[in-house]
C-alpha cells in the first residue's frame, strides 16, 4: 500500500493524503469519505466529473534508528512506545534513556520530537488521532 495525496485538480482543494493500492483507489476512499458509495456515484450527484486527481507521495525513510525496548520501560513512566523508542535512539554512553525522559535538554526533546514524527511518517508506529505522544506529564504533539 501506498500514500496518495487526493486533491481537486481544477480548484486545488486538498482531501488529505490515503493509503491505497492505486491512485483510482484513493480517489474512491476520498469519495467514500465524503458520504458517497463510489466515485461514480459522487459524479452522479454532482452531475459532473470530481476533477479528483491522486498522487502518490514517495515512501519516508527512517532517519533515526528504531531500537527495540521493553514495553515496560514505556508503561511504567506513561509513556508512548515510539516516545520511548526515540528517546533510546538518541541515548548513548554520555546521557541515558533514563536520564533522557526525566530532564531532557531542549536538544533532546527536539530529536525525540523528530523521531517520533519520522516514525510516524515512516509507518514504524501508528499515528495518534489526536497528535499526542504522552511523555510522562508532558506529550509529544505533532501536527
Amino acid at each position: 500500500m501506498s500514500k496518495y495525496e487526493v486533491s481537486n485538480s481544477a480548484s486545488g482543494h486538498s482531501f488529505g493524503v490515503v493509503e491505497a493500492d492505486s491512485t483510482e483507489a484513493a480517489i474512491e476512499a476520498v469519495c467514500r469519505d465524503a458520504g458517497y458509495d463510489s466515485k461514480a456515484a459522487a459524479e452522479a450527484a454532482m452531475g459532473r466529473d470530481t476533477e479528483l486527481v491522486a498522487i502518490e507521495l514517495p515512501a519516508v525513510s527512517l532517519q533515526y534508528p528504531v531500537p527495540t525496548i521493553d514495553g515496560a520501560w514505556a508503561a511504567s513512566r506513561e509513556t508512548h512506545i515510539a516516545v520511548a523508542t526515540a528517546i533510546h535512539a538518541i541515548s548513548d554512553s554520555s546521557r541515558s534513556a533514563d536520564d533522557i525522559w526525566a530532564e531532557p535538554t531542549a536538544a533532546e526533546w527536539d530529536h525525540v520530537c523528530m523521531a517520533v514524527e519520522n516514525y510516524v511518517s515512516a509507518g514504524a508506529f501508528a499515528a495518534e488521532d489526536d497528535g499526542r505522544y504522552p511523555w510522562g506529564a508532558e506529550a509529544v504533539v505533532l501536527k
